[in-house]
């Protein structure tokens, strides 16, 4: 017996434990799909959310492209809109047509006719709110409920008119389609303003959404006001009983981000969760078969023997990546050019991940744009970074969204960017799969490194998390000696360059040959009787001034290299173009009031330039003396 207890010992535990493991992955993939069905209705939330947003921003665009050319072909009066053919305008929109409103409180239809505002309507307090959209109205010309987008027409500063989208409610139910969940959902567009509903595809009517009773919520919910939800604009989920066939429905609502409207996202239990029923079906089978096999000792022996060789692949994984973190960090800290270093450490980044690209994207000061600032590529891989200098942050708005909360954002398949402006981007790159986790410090995101199809670690950013600190120093230390180096380049009166790039230039150039090369010297007249006269501060904006003029003709090609005197440089650029330019700058400063002795000459080749400036500075020394020659005889003859 004792012997049969001890056989049987091991059985009986294998069995045991195996049944708590089914157990447990059993809740795990109910709660993975689960979850999985929840972001479902999320994604599709966001999908339409989206749809809205952009359609609403191409239809108020056009709206924009109307007022525009009323104002630019000064077409304002009644009698001169058609001409504008706000009809043609409204064709292709949601907009059943376009009004316009006038300030004495008069509306002109698409038809010509006039007529007077409604009572408890005002031109200058709807211009008073600027740009918006109305809340639900009954249109007087149609009988139907509708929306107005008003849209002031501004001329010199003045509001001359009104132009007033007028969206009919019955439209939007045919603009935005459900195409998730085979149709089988509806979609409800609340103002939470006053709880009008501007669709609600359940309805052939529209209500409002504050006026009804609330549906019965399941239990889990019951504290949920959705009014007050709705109200504030939030983002969540309601689970509730259907008042018409008694079903279990689920409800996504969140803002659109525009018109402070709220969308609702509905469809049944078996709608949302057909496949976590499915799989629960699939489970429940596979449980049972499970049991009735015999060979489950078998197979604990090889899951430990797989288990063993899973943590030792894991410690070999962190091994190396702290060797990797080890070495970028040292590279990073070396005596090398930060250029150099960051360019490495990207090497080095891209052998670790075995991965086709790593870059580094950058944020302008404004956060709206991204830029590519470095990028390392294994060999036969194409380079991208000169097709990627400005890229919206609105074509990665997933990616921006996780990148403030500053979590890494990953791709494992290029499938889950469709219907985002970055799935074309990353397709013509042949990017599948991406790592990317945000560069900053202190919530202030600056950037992001990337790396695009890992081979290995793909779905482990530990060691681009890790060098990120690192990452974020060199690149602030990077625009700190730029910015030194900027400002020993530049004059800091008037930003041209200063006499140290000049001397760097002619040092740059010694003993090269130089072709189609343009050279002036220029010096201000009358620079001491302004300062003199008026003071300082205006002879700092005669030299302002005068530099303005320069460098709009000779843009990062003027060097002031004295207190009045400016050096004109100008290589690969034909003699009439040269002399063509010299004497608008003659002409501007004449026109500005700014007197000016200068010399200048152009060579089709150059072999010393600063035989050329020599001679253009004498040249200029002779109009100079003839300047003074001739401001003598005024005097004299005065």
């Amino acid at each position: 017996m004792k012997q049969n207890i001890k056989r049987l010992l091991p059985v009986s535990i294998v069995i045991g434990i195996t049944i708590i493991v089914s157990i447990f992955l059993y809740h795990k993939v109910m709660e993975r799909e689960e979850e999985r069905c929840w972001q479902i209705l999320s994604d599709s939330a966001k999908t339409i959310s989206a749809e809205i947003q952009m359609k609403f921003q191409d239809n108020i665009t056009t709206l924009g492209l109307a007022a525009n050319a009323m104002v630019e072909e000064n077409k304002l009066e009644p009698e001169q809109i058609a001409s504008v053919h706000l009809d043609a305008f409204a064709k292709n929109t949601i907009f059943s047509r376009i009004d316009v409103l006038y300030p004495d409180n008069t509306i002109l239809y698409e038809d010509g006719h006039l007529k007077h505002l409604r009572q408890d309507l005002d031109f200058n307090a709807i211009a008073a709110l600027g740009e918006h959209i109305s809340h639900r109205l009954t249109d007087s010309e149609t009988g139907n409920e509708s929306f107005y987008y008003y849209m002031p027409v501004i001329k010199s500063g003045e509001i001359k008119a009104i132009l007033t989208g007028v969206i009919d409610t019955t439209v939007l139910a045919d603009v935005f389609q459900i195409s998730f969940y085979d149709g089988h959902a509806a979609i409800c567009l609340v103002d939470s303003a006053d709880g009008n509903y501007a669709l609600d595809t359940r309805y052939s009517t529209l209500g409002n959404a504050y006026d009804t009773p609330g549906p019965a919520l399941l239990k889990g919910y019951e504290n949920i006001d959705l009014k007050s939800e709705v109200k504030s604009l939030e983002t969540g989920v309601i689970a509730f009983e259907s008042s018409i066939n008694g079903k279990d429905n689920y409800m996504h609502y969140s803002p659109v981000g525009m018109f402070d409207w709220e969308l609702l996202v509905i469809a049944q239990e078996d709608v949302v969760f057909s496949s976590l029923l499915y799989l629960k079906k699939l489970m429940i089978l596979a449980g049972i078969i499970e049991f009735l096999l015999l060979g489950l000792y078998i197979a604990w022996n090889f899951y430990t023997v797989e288990q063993l060789a899973k943590s030792e692949k894991r410690t070999q994984e962190q091994l190396k990546n702290s060797n990797t973190l080890i070495q970028c960090v040292t590279e990073l800290s070396s005596d090398k050019d930060i250029n150099i270093s960051i360019q490495n450490l990207l090497g080095i980044i891209t052998q670790y991940f075995d991965s086709d690209r790593t870059y580094i994207f950058e944020l302008n000061p404004e956060k709206t744009m991204l830029r590519n600032t470095y990028e390392y590529v294994k060999g036969g891989v194409s380079v991208q970074i000169d097709n990627l200098q400005e890229v919206p942050i609105t074509v990665l708005p997933k990616w921006m969204e996780s990148f403030l909360k500053f979590k890494p954002y990953y791709i494992s398949n290029l499938e889950q960017e469709r219907g985002f402006e970055s799935y074309n981007m990353l397709k013509e790159q042949d990017v599948n799969r991406l790592i990317a986790v945000p560069l900053g410090k202190r919530g202030d995101v600056i950037g992001f490194v990337g790396v695009d199809n890992p081979r290995q670690f793909y779905n482990d950013a530990t060691l681009l998390s890790s060098i990120q600190f690192f990452l974020t120093n060199s690149l602030a230390t990077k625009k700190q000696q730029e910015q030194l180096q900027y400002m020993s380049y530049r004059d800091m009166l008037t930003f041209l360059f200063n006499r140290n790039k000049y001397i760097e230039v002619l040092d740059s150039h010694q003993g090269k040959i130089l072709e189609n090369v343009g050279t002036a010297y220029i010096d201000l007249n009358g620079l001491k009787q302004i300062n003199d006269s008026h003071g300082h501060e205006a002879g700092d904006a005669f030299i302002q001034n005068a530099a303005k003029i320069l460098s709009s003709i000779f843009p990062d090609k003027v060097y002031r290299i004295g207190g009045d005197e400016f050096v004109i440089i100008q290589s690969s650029i034909g003699e009439l173009e040269f002399h063509n330019r010299i004497n608008r700058l003659q002409e501007y400063m004449k026109q500005d009031q700014i007197s000016i002795s200068i010399g200048f000459l152009w060579k089709a080749s150059c072999e010393n330039l600063e035989d050329m400036l020599k001679e253009a500075d004498h040249r200029m020394y002779e109009a100079k003396k003839t300047y003074y020659q001739t401001a003598d005889r005024r005097t004299h003859n005065h």
